[in-house]
């Protein structure tokens, strides 16, 4: 589940294979980024949220777009009430990858625009192998925040 607030503030709550679930928090207006293990009851705090490659099976949901190869833009669609821009990059050796993004506001007029990274929201690798690999997003929707949902839970250090 991706949570996204209008001023910035980011979480992601998702369950590793295993069962393990995990939270991220990205509060961009206090620097900082937060992982947490539920299951271990870990949190590993940086200042800034770490360039990611989504491109890997792994990737998180905050990246920007893995460096190397050529993008081209391939359109603009709405999931609910979210605007997701949409990208495509094709990188020798492994294949195609196609992105579909949401693009905070505060990207674009912020004084550290690098803190509001654009959040990939879906997608999808062609591997060069014919293998595909993909990331859907089901449904999106206007909620009210609880008071506590960007507030990283216990102490981190």
């Amino acid at each position: 589940m991706h949570y996204i607030a209008s001023d910035g503030r980011y979480r992601r709550d998702e369950t590793l294979a295993g069962g393990t679930p995990t939270s991220e928090y990205r509060l961009p207006r206090d620097g900082v980024h937060v992982s947490v293990n539920h299951s271990l009851l870990e949190a590993v705090r940086s200042g800034r949220v770490p360039p990611v490659n989504v491109a890997s099976p792994v990737g998180r949901g905050v990246a920007t777009l893995p460096a190397g190869a050529e993008t081209t833009e391939i359109g603009e669609r709405t999931l609910g009430p979210i605007r997701l821009q949409g990208r495509a990059q094709v990188r020798e050796g492994f294949g195609r990858t196609e992105y579909w993004m949401h693009e905070p506001p505060l990207m674009e007029t912020a004084a550290d625009t690098l803190a509001y990274p654009p959040i990939v929201i879906e997608m999808t690798i062609f591997m060069d192998t014919g293998e595909r690999f993909e990331v859907r997003a089901t449904s999106a929707q206007r909620i009210p925040p609880a008071p506590d949902m960007f507030t990283v839970p216990g102490p981190v250090p």
